[in-house]
């Protein structure tokens, strides 16, 4: 960091004429420069706070990463582990949660609320029919000050404010999405549309952890979101 250099002593009213006006004008002489040093030093500090500012946003979205990422391998392990023993989608009814694999791309489906007859290729059919999760979710970089969550996605909230995430509307039972705090705030928030969250009815979940990385997954009208 720059430096300031000592301003010369003043002058003293006990100074005789010839000394007092010496010592001003080498005084005053010298606040030009100590101005322009200080100007210089004062922007050093604003731009180190800054680094260090930006720098505590990267150390929590790290951690965050982390954390997100542990719960990303857990949920997919167990998600794998259902869907080993999916069989061929062939028509006929399926009950809410069923996996069945689409003959069309070979990817594995699982059956949206409320269940019932299946007459065509889940590949074909989003409206009854959800891609299983099988592997690591698709990452997400959020960063306007509303999104709307998507099954399946891990939401990085990045936005400079207070961020809303919208959960689904109208999520089926087993439906998962992740989020994690990215800009080091407390105060962004799910939006939950009048869903139970772990079984209490709230319109919203203010994510008041600056580390905060969530799997929210729909169990049902009667819970909602376990988180």
């Amino acid at each position: 960091m720059s430096t300031i250099d000592p301003l010369p002593p003043p002058p003293d009213p006990s100074d005789s004429a010839s000394i007092f006006n010496s010592k001003a004008f080498a005084f005053f002489g010298a606040l030009p420069a100590f101005q322009e040093q200080t100007n210089v030093v004062a922007g050093e500090m604003e731009d180190n706070r800054d680094e260090a500012a930006q720098s505590v946003i990267d150390a929590a979205a790290e951690h965050a990463a982390a954390e997100a990422s542990a719960l990303i391998a857990q949920g997919a392990a167990t998600t794998a582990a259902m869907n080993a023993g999916a069989a061929s989608w062939v028509s006929g009814s399926y009950v809410t949660g069923a996996v069945a694999y689409s003959p069309s791309n070979g990817l594995i489906y699982r059956r949206k609320a409320p269940g019932g007859a299946s007459p065509t290729d889940p590949a074909a059919d989003p409206t009854n029919w959800n891609v299983a999760v099988i592997a690591a979710p698709v990452y997400r970089p959020e960063t306007g000050a509303s999104a709307n969550a998507e099954v399946n996605v891990d939401h990085g909230l990045r936005y400079a404010g207070a961020q809303e995430l919208v959960m689904p509307a109208a999520p089926a039972v087993g439906d998962i999405f992740w989020v994690r705090v990215e800009n080091g705030r407390t105060d962004s928030y799910l939006t939950t549309g009048g869903a139970k969250i772990n079984g209490e009815v709230m319109a919203t979940l203010t994510l008041d952890d600056p580390y905060a990385a969530l799997a929210c997954r729909y169990t049902g009208s009667s819970y909602g979101w376990s988180i």
